[in-house]
Order: structure tokens, then C-alpha cells, then sequence
């Protein structure tokens, strides 16, 4: 079990934490690259990251990526670590609270609605390109366990799939990197503000993050793009994302387990 770890966990995901070290370091120092900021070029300490706009929008999904690949490094073949996922962005979310008080929460019915039209194609394109819905394919038979251990790794999977994820994805490419694409002074354009560039590169890029599904993923980017564009709140493109991850996991659950 050491050695396999070692080949398929550790060795594997070493060239991923590096990766992910450099981009939490890149978002720290990040105000003294004028392209992806206004501000004037002035030298900050470290402490101060959390009073800037890029720490708060891309820090939590960060955390989620650099907690993922320590995770699958001392996970071995499966990924019993995936709560360290949950608690990253959850820790990351709270030292960044006060920055997300100007963001607008609310929602209303059309927001999981939209989540429900991206369950319905995500799982529609699953069955038609004989895809996997976005969830490990090996729970079912990896989770031969203890029945408590089986039951905190799912409820971890799901707290992170309906809170966790939702807040930081969202944050990150809709609230940071589509309205990046509009203007350097990112922090300045309005969540209704609407380029049809920066709704398809972003929607394009948050596809790409989920590998083979990069075509549904692709979509539900370009409808949480709309939900946040259509009334300028970031709240309806969260929950029209918890939305779909929990009709997913709920799908997952009950019909491939």
C-alpha cells in the first residue's frame, strides 16, 4: 500500500502541488502585475492579500486545487482525503467574508431552474456521448468500508458539491475571470455588464476544468454566466450551481450505487 501511494498518489500529483504553490503565490503577489490590476504599483506585505479584490474572487478555488492534488497524493488509488477539499475552501471562504458583503446573495425561482436544466443536460450528454456525470465512476465498489467512514466521505463529497464548490467556482470565473475578460479593473464592471467574449472564454475555461465533460460543463458555464448577467447577483449563478451539483449527487447516489 506505501509503494502504491508513492506511484499513484505522491509522485504523480508532486508536478500538480508545485503548480498549485506557484498560483497561490502568483494570487498573493499578484497586485504588482499591472494587467490584472489598476492599482497603482506599490509594495504590500503578504498580510494585506485579504484586503484585495483577486485574493477574495480566486484564493477559496485555489485552495480547493491545492487541497485536491495533497489529497490524491496520500490518497493513494482512491481519494480518501477529499475532505481536506471542504475545509480548504471552506477556511478560505471565512478569512475573505467581509470582501464578499457587497456581492449581492439573493436569488429567485429562476436560479434553480437554470441548475435543473444544467442536471438535465449534463446528464442527458452523459447518456447520449456515453460520458461519466462528473463523479467518480469507482465509488460504488472503491467505498467497501466501515459504514462510518463510507458515510463521512459522502458527506463530505456532498457538502462540498452544494456549498464549498458552487461559492468558490462561481467566484472565481464568474465573479473574477468573465468580467476579467471585460476590463483589466475587473473589480469595477458591473455583474451585469455582458461581452459575449467573456461569457463564452470563461464558460470555455470553467469547461475545461471538468476534463472529458468539458462540452456540459462548457454550458453550464454560458447559464451561470446568464443567471448572474441577467439581474447583476451573483447569488442566482451559486444557486442555480449548488442546484445542479445536488440533483447530480442525488442522481449519482441513487442510481450508481
Amino acid at each position: 500500500m506505501p509503494s502504491q501511494a508513492a506511484s499513484s498518489g505522491f509522485h504523480s500529483q508532486a508536478g500538480w502541488m508545485a503548480f498549485d504553490a506557484v498560483a497561490v503565490a502568483f494570487c498573493c503577489a499578484v497586485q504588482q502585475v499591472p494587467w490584472f490590476t489598476s492599482r497603482p504599483n506599490k509594495r504590500q506585505a503578504l498580510a494585506r492579500v485579504t484586503e484585495t479584490p483577486i485574493g477574495a474572487f480566486l484564493l477559496p478555488f485555489l485552495a480547493i486545487l491545492t487541497a485536491g492534488t495533497v489529497a490524491k497524493a496520500f490518497s493513494g488509488s482512491f481519494e480518501w482525503l477529499y475532505p481536506l477539499r471542504f475545509f480548504a475552501a471552506a477556511g478560505m471562504l471565512w478569512v475573505f467574508r467581509r470582501s464578499y458583503a457587497g456581492l449581492i446573495w439573493r436569488c429567485d425561482w429562476l436560479a434553480p431552474a437554470i441548475g435543473t436544466i444544467v442536471f438535465l443536460t449534463w446528464i442527458g450528454m452523459d447518456h447520449f456521448l456515453n460520458l461519466n456525470p462528473g463523479v467518480d465512476p469507482r465509488v460504488p465498489t472503491t467505498l467497501l468500508a466501515p459504514r462510518l467512514a463510507k458515510g463521512i466521505w459522502i458527506t463530505f463529497r456532498v457538502l462540498a458539491a452544494v456549498i464549498t464548490v458552487p461559492l468558490a467556482e462561481e467566484l472565481a470565473f464568474r465573479g473574477y475571470l468573465m468580467r476579467r475578460f471585460i476590463s483589466a479593473n475587473f473589480n469595477c464592471v458591473s455583474f451585469q455588464s455582458f461581452s459575449w467574449f467573456a461569457l463564452l472564454a470563461s464558460s470555455v475555461t470553467f469547461g475545461l476544468l471538468h476534463g472529458g465533460n468539458w462540452l456540459a460543463g462548457s454550458v453550464a458555464g454560458i447559464l451561470f454566466g446568464f443567471a448572474v448577467v441577467r439581474r447583476g447577483r451573483i447569488g442566482d449563478a451559486v444557486v442555480a450551481h449548488a442546484t445542479a451539483n445536488a440533483l447530480l449527487a442525488t442522481y449519482v447516489l441513487i442510481f450508481r450505487s
